[in-house]
């Protein structure tokens, strides 16, 4: 199986930091990728659209390129945002993935605003796109994210290093948030789909992920700890579901 991995909100592919060498550690594994959408990473002078589905049909012409040289089945997972890209992928290129994994997310017909972001993540990101002390600034949001772990001065160092390197302009911020407010659930999905929340996430709350595995009549796990970055809190944890309900035989 060759994963491919879909960021969030104002992160890009460098940001998912350990959890590929988790993923390689599967035996099911055989390669896996993470892209930049528009307006972060490696195109962070792009403008990010402000339609979910114009992110993906640039998303798609690079991994078909990945397809050529890498055949075989493919899944996808994606964390908030980068999840709402990997479901409007799902529902208008049904073959492309086999598994769809949802890490997080949400969808506007799914939730109240309120519980898509919460009061406490309007105060921090409005205060923090201000903010011009990088690794301050990253402190502050990996604090709103991240709830089950002291905060390692490596992760700290590495993704003030990433926003130094590829810094993320606050017109996409704002054009990524658009796009993400106004997307919507697809009424059925093909691929075999699991749906994985945090019951700490101080972003999204866990109920938006009940609601979309209610919804699509798919799998959901909660994590009794995790906060919204799971891959950071807890990546063991995603990697035990997914072999639960994708490899193991029942």
């Amino acid at each position: 199986m060759n994963w491919l991995l879909l960021r969030g909100l104002a992160r890009d592919s460098r940001h998912w930091y350990k959890f590929p060498d988790y993923l390689h550690e599967m035996d099911e594994t055989q390669n896996v990728f993470a892209l930049d959408y528009l307006g972060v990473g490696s195109k962070n002078e792009e403008n990010s659209p402000l339609k979910i589905s114009t992110y993906v049909e640039d998303l798609r012409s690079d991994w078909l390129k990945l397809k050529e040289e890498h055949p075989g089945e493919w899944g996808v997972i994606g964390i908030s945002m980068g999840a709402m890209m990997a479901l409007d992928w799902c529902d208008r290129y049904e073959d492309d993935f086999r598994n769809l994994v949802l890490l997080n997310t949400s969808t506007r017909d799914t939730a109240s605003i309120f519980h898509r972001l919460s009061f406490e993540a309007i105060g921090t990101f409005s205060k923090l796109i201000f903010n011009k002390d990088t690794r301050d600034r990253e402190k502050k949001a990996l604090s709103l994210t991240v709830k089950m772990k002291e905060l390692p001065d490596d992760l700290l160092d590495a993704y003030a290093e990433f926003f130094e390197d590829k810094p993320l302009r606050r017109i996409n911020f704002l054009r990524q948030v658009f796009a993400a407010s106004h997307y919507k659930l697809p009424q059925s999905i093909k691929a075999k789909t699991l749906v994985l929340a945090g019951k700490e996430d101080k972003l999204a709350h866990y109920k938006c992920s009940q609601e979309i595995s209610r919804k699509l009549g798919v799998p959901l796990e909660l994590h009794e700890q995790a906060g919204h970055d799971l891959p950071i809190d807890d990546p063991d944890w995603i990697i035990e579901m997914m072999r639960k309900h994708y490899f193991i035989s029942k």
